[in-house]
């Protein structure tokens, strides 16, 4: 099969995989250098994409090439609805960068808890909590001093993309501290940035 063969790939899940990743058909057309309509024909059966095509859209949604192929859309867990966003920012309506990362986080926490299982420490509920009348440096030295992170090391995480699972909760004598999965994504722009929590728990 040469890439110039077309995909039989399930028009229904094409659509889905755009929609959940968050575009328009103008930047995913740009991306193939097909006009818009050429995506909107796929996503309606009523073309097919090459072979090529079907794996260049599978690399720009990040989705395996074989989810194309299923019956129907899988079903996955909604994204996170409540989070803090800058001034101007209409809530609601996240960026690809957004939902990307939101996806990202969303294994992560899988890894976690299969990582908690294998160890045989539970995960916690995180309760602790930040109040309007306290200081930004104060909620800061708390959530250190609970999770047992120094400044440094939170410096000295990646500013592309980190993420860190307190140490606290896998030594020994330690097992009552929250359990905590903190990640920052480097590839989401200011204007689209959120701060979101998703309980391990």
């Amino acid at each position: 099969m040469t890439t110039s063969t077309p995909a039989l790939v399930n028009h229904i899940v094409l659509a889905w995989a755009r929609q959940e990743s968050g575009y328009p058909p103008e930047p995913v057309a740009k991306r193939l250098n097909v006009k818009p309509e050429h995506v909107l024909a796929w996503e309606q059966g009523e073309k097919k994409p090459t072979v090529r095509q079907a794996q260049e859209l599978a690399k720009f949604y990040h989705r395996p090439f074989g989810v194309f192929f299923l019956p129907q859309p899988p079903v996955i867990p909604p994204l996170a609805a409540e989070y803090r966003h800058l001034p101007g920012v209409k809530p609601g309506v996240e960026s690809p960068e957004f939902r990307l990362a939101l996806r990202v986080m969303s294994l992560r926490r899988e890894i976690a808890l299969e990582l908690s299982k294998e160890l045989g420490v539970p995960a916690t509920e995180f309760s602790i909590v930040a109040h309007l009348s306290e200081t930004p440096a104060a909620v800061g030295a708390r959530l250190r001093g609970a999770l047992g992170i120094t400044t440094d090391e939170q410096l000295g995480w990646s500013s592309t993309s980190s993420f860190a699972i307190s140490r606290a909760n896998f030594h020994e004598g330690a097992l009552d501290r929250p359990t905590t999965l903190m990640m920052r994504c480097g590839w989401i722009t200011i204007a689209s940035r959120r701060s979101v929590k998703v309980p391990l728990v």
